[in-house]
């Protein structure tokens, strides 16, 4: 039997319902975790319920539409062959010349300022972020090898693979795809797809005074996704994005570094533009080589 193609609004909808669903079955398995007696302040509990909601927002709507919407002949996963890994090392490469500039954008946005008539917004906005950061403070509280294992799991690895899946193995394909065969100009397919899912990556981590710095590093996600065509660069990049924060927090808890994952290295802005203009260089030979591939 053959699978209905749904039109882009319809899918989109679908995904979106999806994710809905999930949402609160996260919400119901949590609070179903605390009705039996689990402590909510605990390690265990915070990681559990913190891979609940990955599974159940990000993962199983990305499933449930890969088997039930996504047309048969546009996989998502896809075998990784030797320009894969070449592309994976290039973005990690990548990836870290740009810690300065998301150093820096991390500290401009944080200081963002919304104005006299939206100073009660502000104020609340600022709130929920200084309790989101304490809870993740609270996931990075690690005691002992087994609890690192554990959160790198939980932290470092699910969310790549989740999130991976969810914003660029299945929006920004759809985006790219619909444009591409409604003929759009290839920009939009090339750029503007990246920046929109990248821009809703951002925000559906719920912290507009962490808008920018997000919002490039899902660009970058997204474009690394775009080159390679596989989910394995561009996951292996934001994991190991996530790998550095948990290892970071975990090591100045043995009092091997000062540096925290809430502190930045605060480089001269003439380093921060050599790094960020060699990271662009990295990303445009990427792109060189993923059109001659291509052609």
């Amino acid at each position: 039997m053959s699978r209905t193609t749904y039109p882009l609004l319809a899918q989109l909808l679908l995904l979106t319902g999806m994710l809905l669903l999930g949402w609160v079955l996260a919400v119901l398995l949590s609070q179903a975790l605390l009705s039996a007696g689990a402590d909510p302040e605990a390690h265990s509990t915070l990681l559990l319920t913190q891979a609940l909601s990955q599974t159940a927002v990000f993962l199983l709507p990305s499933i449930l539409f890969t088997r039930y919407v996504q047309e048969p002949s546009r996989p998502i996963l896809r075998r990784a062959d030797r320009q894969t890994w070449v592309f994976l090392a290039a973005g990690i490469v990548a990836a870290l010349l740009l810690i300065p500039a998301v150093d820096m954008l991390t500290e401009w946005n944080a200081g963002w300022h919304w104005g006299t008539p939206f100073a009660e917004i502000e104020a609340r906005w600022r709130q929920h972020s200084a309790q989101v950061a304490q809870t993740t403070e609270k996931l990075l509280l690690i005691d002992g090898g087994v609890d690192l294992a554990a959160t790198l799991l939980v932290v470092a690895i699910l969310p790549a693979l989740c999130e991976e899946l969810f914003f660029r193995g299945i929006l920004q394909q759809r985006l790219a795809h619909h444009w591409e065969q409604h003929r759009r100009p290839r920009w939009m397919q090339d750029h503007l797809a990246v920046w929109t899912v990248a821009l809703l990556f951002s925000l559906f981590h719920g912290d507009p005074f962490a808008l920018m710095p997000r919002w490039l590093l899902g660009a970058l996600l997204g474009y690394l996704y775009r080159f390679s065509g596989n989910l394995i660069v561009n996951t292996g990049v934001h994991c190991l994005n996530n790998t550095l924060i948990v290892l970071i927090a975990y090591l100045h808890q043995q009092g091997v570094t000062s540096l925290t994952p809430q502190t930045g290295l605060h480089l001269p802005w003439v380093a921060t533009l050599l790094c960020t203009t060699a990271a662009a260089a990295t990303m445009a030979t990427m792109a060189a080589v993923a059109r001659r591939h291509t052609h």
